[in-house]
């Protein structure tokens, strides 16, 4: 893709003189008599309603890192997932917090992932979709760039007899990471965002794991019990 990833979003109002608000510069007519990309140009005016937002780097108690998920987790749409536990042990906390929390979150009993959901947004990206329906902006998909958890099995070692480096409670298994996505985000005036689809999760281990029992259960008992296992 080109450009560089953000998620800053701008606006711009259509009117019914906008329409034909476009200009043409002859100095991008090719030689070769077809046209460049630079030849139409909109003069719609634009402004920023939002300059984009980014998860802390780490957790404000301990200053523990903290994933892109971790930050999410308290979105109406994946509060109930599975897959989201280890970001959101407890569903509880994501309740509205009192107004005291918002001067000092020490407070016992105010959890930040609550407090975060209303700043939550998608994480940057680019090649990604964009449309307004109904009144409503519509964010889907793209190759984003989020702090992530580096599972155990992408650590260093495992190789022939080595033995494979494992995580320790405590230790930073975050990076930053380049990530495919199909999530969709909804906004009404680009400044609050809502997670309205998180999309499938790479690797999504619930479906590999069913195939392998969908698999089992058609070519019988003697199907590898781990896909790439010989047993």
């Amino acid at each position: 893709g080109q450009g560089k990833i953000r998620n800053d979003v701008w606006v711009g109002k259509l009117t019914s003189t906008s329409q034909s608000s476009w200009s043409f510069h002859d100095g991008f007519l090719r030689a070769d008599g077809k046209f460049s990309h630079g030849l139409l140009r909109s003069e719609m005016n634009w402004r920023e309603v939002n300059s984009g937002r980014e998860p802390p780097a780490t957790w404000p108690e301990d200053a523990s890192p903290m994933s892109y998920d971790e930050w999410v987790a308290c979105q109406e749409s994946i509060i109930d997932k599975m897959d989201y536990t280890e970001a959101l042990p407890d569903p509880s906390i994501c309740a509205d917090p009192p107004l005291f929390c918002y001067e000092d979150m020490s407070f016992p009993g105010c959890h930040p992932q609550a407090m975060w959901k209303d700043e939550n947004m998608w994480s940057p990206r680019r090649g990604h979709g964009a449309v307004v329906v109904e009144q409503e902006i519509v964010v889907m998909g793209g190759q984003a760039r989020e702090y992530a958890r580096i599972d155990d099995s992408r650590l260093v070692g495992g190789l022939g007899s080595q033995h494979r480096v494992e995580t320790m409670r405590g230790h930073s298994t975050i990076r930053e990471e380049l990530v495919l996505k199909n999530d969709v985000w909804s906004s009404k005036d680009g400044l609050n965002w809502t997670l309205v689809n998180p999309g499938c999760i790479d690797p999504q281990q619930d479906v590999l794991l069913m195939t392998e029992v969908w698999a089992r259960e058609n070519a019988g008992p003697e199907f590898p019990v781990h896909v790439g296992s010989m047993s």
